[in-house]
């Protein structure tokens, strides 16, 4: 998900609400599968952040399948983008004679709604599912950094205990195919955890410029309205 800028960022999944779930649940599952390594200190670490990492695992597909939703409301094909889904919006409330009934205000960096709730309801519902989309990018930004640090603080705590790894292993008394195999399943984890990592800021990264595209785009269908200074 790294062209956020481009018409493939966000893509809905090319599969059916339910089945994309039931996915859902299995990845969860792998996500923070790390093996053992047969060192108490180790395998402890690591254990440390199966609930974070399966934490941000929900924050990033919660994102996801808000988007999902989105495009579903909008009408539109799957590769289509925030920005094409308010396009859509705005298109609709056009062609219905509504324009000024939906309004975005642009607060801090933040695209905040504005709307009448005898809206349509295909319009409104679409307007809720773009506000949902704001708010999962939103959780995923503010709940990302947090639980990107404990994941930081366990990767320097890793990185510096595989410096003596091997000396570590043998006085646990692991010898032969036993010591091979908590080496491999120790690099197994490291990658893992590193890549779940770099997982999470991406999507962080990609969360900001969302809710950056939703504000771009409210102001060239003119649905975005300044906000009073005070």
């Amino acid at each position: 998900m790294s062209a956020l800028a481009n018409s493939h960022v966000w893509e809905k999944p090319r599969r059916s609400l339910s089945r994309y779930r039931r996915s859902l649940l299995r990845r969860k599952l792998r996500v923070a599968a790390f093996r053992p390594v047969n060192h108490r200190q180790i395998d402890d670490l690591f254990k440390s952040v199966i609930q974070p990492l399966e934490t941000a695992f929900e924050y990033r597909h919660a994102v996801e399948q808000s988007l999902c939703e989105l495009n579903e409301m909008c009408g539109l094909p799957d590769i289509s983008n925030v920005k094409q889904c308010v396009r859509k919006i705005a298109s609709r409330l056009q062609k219905a004679n509504l324009v000024g009934s939906v309004s975005i205000r642009n607060q801090s960096g933040v695209p905040i709604f504005e709307y009448s709730t005898t809206l349509p309801q295909l319009s409104r519902q679409s307007v809720v599912a773009l506000e949902e989309v704001i708010n999962r990018c939103r959780a995923l930004v503010d709940n990302g950094s947090v639980i990107h640090k404990k994941l930081f603080n366990v990767q320097t705590e890793v990185y510096e205990m595989s410096k003596d790894i091997p000396k570590l292993l043998e006085t646990s008394g692991l010898r032969g195919k036993k010591f091979t195999k908590a080496i491999d399943n120790f690099s197994y984890n490291l990658a893992l955890l590193n890549g779940q990592t770099d997982l999470l800021n991406k999507a962080k990264q990609d969360a900001n410029i969302a809710i950056q595209q939703i504000l771009e785009a409210a102001e060239t269908t003119h649905l975005l309205i300044q906000s009073e200074q005070s």
